[in-house]
């Protein structure tokens, strides 16, 4: 199972077409702000589960002892599993890029479950991250259609 949030400027067609009529050259600046725009959300998921820690119920799964975070906080962080699995990608012929994660709690926190409230991690990043990744795009476009 893995879970990933993917994201795709609104009126993607219409800049494209645009765009090309653009020298390929100036087309790569559509592409380095994706990737601006993803290593952004990728960090700040990584960030919030890295460096917060909030006091929620303590229990015991074997002998391991976690507290979770409490509910609608990101996730605290044990063994740094879920950090490590954050990966991220970027697909420069479609201009979507992706940031999430194959830990398959990962979602179960996020979302999560009937026994599980969510604590949500990679939602917060983007939406933290919008303004920007919205200024990366129009200062692309502007770029390349000079």
């Amino acid at each position: 199972m893995s879970f990933s949030v993917s994201f795709k400027p609104i009126n993607l067609d219409k800049i494209i077409k645009q765009l090309e009529k653009v020298p390929e050259k100036q087309d790569k600046a559509l592409v380095e702000a994706l990737g601006t725009s993803v290593l952004m959300v990728h960090s700040t998921a990584v960030k919030s589960i890295a460096e917060h820690q909030s006091s929620g119920a303590t229990y015991k799964r074997g002998s391991v002892e976690h507290t979770a975070s409490k509910p609608g906080f990101p996730p605290n962080s044990d063994t740094g599993n879920l950090i490590k699995g954050i990966r991220w990608d970027v697909n420069s012929s479609k201009v979507v890029g992706v940031v999430g994660t194959n830990v398959k709690y990962g979602a179960w926190l996020e979302f999560g479950t009937k026994d599980i409230a969510p604590r949500p991690w990679l939602l917060p990043a983007y939406i933290k991250n919008l303004k920007n990744i919205m200024s990366n795009f129009e200062a692309a476009v502007k770029k390349a259609l000079k």
